[in-house]
């Protein structure tokens, strides 16, 4: 597609054109690099649900010099995405929970998205939730893989509309 039907498709309310006109502008590729303007057309596609156009624009937010409570918008953002399984945000989600950025710090969240990220097939995932697991109690471990088994399930039962 050339970048005016993309930018038409995009206008019209195409979220995959939303999310691609935002891309374009992200990496300044075929237009000229544009954070503000990849800002908008990924909320638009955000907003309708786009896991990459969430986690994209929670990231840009981040990277903004910002107050708490933008970064607690990325985080949002980010999380949102990592509730439909993309693996960056849940990455991204136990890495903000592990430092302490955004949110306080929390090892049993961070173990539980590190978990789901590994699950999903990250191997740097699973080795440093294995490491962060070294430094957790039992019950603490036990409780993140509930979580993350009751994640899965919950995650299975939408994709089957059940």
């Amino acid at each position: 597609m050339t970048i005016n039907e993309i930018e038409a498709a995009a206008i019209a309310g195409d979220v995959g054109a939303q999310y691609e006109f935002g891309m374009l502008y992200y990496e300044g590729h075929r237009l000229p690099e544009d954070h503000k303007q990849a800002m908008v057309w990924f909320k638009q596609a955000a907003l309708r649900g786009h896991a990459k156009a969430q986690h994209n624009l929670g990231v840009l937010i981040y990277d903004e010099p910002a107050e708490t409570t933008e970064r607690q918008e990325a985080f949002r953002w980010i999380l949102s995405a990592a509730n439909q399984g993309l693996i960056e945000s849940q990455i991204a989600i136990a890495q903000m929970y592990l430092d302490g950025t955004s949110v306080p710090r929390n090892d049993i969240e961070a173990y539980f998205w590190f978990n789901l990220a590994a699950a999903a097939g990250d191997k740097e995932a699973g080795v440093t939730r294995d490491k962060l697991g070294r430094q957790m109690s039992r019950e603490e471990i036990s409780v993140a893989q509930e979580r993350s088994r009751h994640w899965w399930q919950e995650m299975q039962k939408k994709r089957l509309n059940i």
